[in-house]
């Protein structure tokens, strides 16, 4: 359990003295929070080269009341849990409260210069857990999964969390393999609500699940893949529901050099108003030097004013479009030549 001696109600910092403790604890042990008890944290908690190790927050909160101490680069990159290295690690029932009170949909949200203060953050980890896990009014995403020395993090879940109020993504994958996002309530979101963009041609986002979760408001897509390179696939979308539309729906875009694929969009509900566009998209989804493309059974509502298509694929292959209701399209599909 956590020392009476570190203050647990949010008046003082104690972001060094819970490291503190956290690193004099071994590895194969549970690290007990308070009950509900808050932890004002203006820096960094990290678990760097940990093992089998499980953060159990009772109800407790980490929470910033300040944009971040030291230079410019420190306090871009403050956030409040960063897991690296590490391998068999469980957090749950841990909420986490930003600084950012202009946080969620809408121009202020997004400030570049803290755009990386992400609630939970993770770099080049093995089977981590987030279970019961909760983050509010953050500069950056709530989560981020990457990697760290060419090495990506991989077996990432993040399952039955509760988000909203962000400054930048929901959730972001920018190098990972095997990652599932299931069941969570995700909402508010200042950019995309789910963003596979590696930053390097040689990072990934392979064999991702997107599964069962409930989300609200983003300004722009619900689903965003740019970013470098080709090596993207095996994503699955599948039996979310969204109960507030996004400035815009799907974006697959990559190199013309390559394909990025596959990907299936299975049973969703989405919603979007259409009111943010790039590329000149002409489709609510559109694919981009994709292949492999599954869109099925969804339900999707696109405002009429957006005068997009339901889907738009340009330079793809191996695409099926099959028993799906569009309304507010113009038609469901529209196809480049290619």
């Amino acid at each position: 359990m956590v020392p009476a001696t570190i203050g647990a109600d949010c008046s003082t910092d104690v972001t060094a003295e819970l490291q503190s403790w956290l690193d004099q604890l071994p590895d194969h042990v549970t690290a007990e929070l308070g009950t509900r008890a808050c932890y004002r944290i203006e820096g960094t908690v990290k678990l760097d080269h940990r093992r089998k190790l499980v953060l159990a927050g009772n109800g407790s909160t980490f929470k910033a009341r300040t944009a971040g101490v030291g230079g410019r680069i420190q306090r871009r990159q403050r956030s409040q849990l960063n897991i690296l290295n590490s391998s068999d690690i469980t957090v749950r029932d841990l909420v986490v409260r930003g600084a950012n009170p202009h946080a969620g949909v809408g121009p202020a949200a997004y400030q570049p210069a803290l755009e990386a203060q992400h609630a939970f953050s993770l770099h080049a980890d093995d089977n981590v857990t987030l279970d019961r896990v909760q983050a509010y009014d953050v500069f950056g995403d709530f989560v981020y999964i990457g990697g760290a020395g060419g090495t990506p993090s991989r077996h990432i879940t993040v399952m039955h969390s509760h988000f909203d109020r962000s400054g930048r993504q929901g959730i972001s994958v920018t190098d990972a393999e095997d990652v599932l996002i299931d069941g969570n309530a995700i909402a508010d979101v200042g950019r995309s609500l789910f963003d596979l963009e590696p930053n390097l041609r040689a990072q990934e986002a392979r064999r991702i699940r997107i599964e069962n979760n409930v989300t609200g408001g983003a300004t722009n897509y619900w689903l965003a893949d740019k970013g470098s390179g080709i090596n993207i696939g095996d994503i699955t979308v599948s039996h979310n529901v969204m109960q507030e539309p996004t400035g815009a729906l799907v974006i697959v875009k990559g190199p013309a050099f390559g394909t990025r694929g596959p990907f299936a969009f299975v049973d969703n509900s989405f919603w979007t108003t259409g009111a943010v566009s790039e590329a000149h998209a002409a489709g609510a989804f559109l694919f981009a030097h994709a292949a492999g493309i599954r869109i099925s059974g969804n339900e999707v509502r696109v405002s009429p004013a957006a005068h997009l298509a339901g889907v738009e694929l340009r330079d793809c292959r191996d695409a099926a479009v099959t028993g799906n209701r569009f309304t507010g399209v113009t038609k469901t599909i529209v196809s480049s030549a290619a």
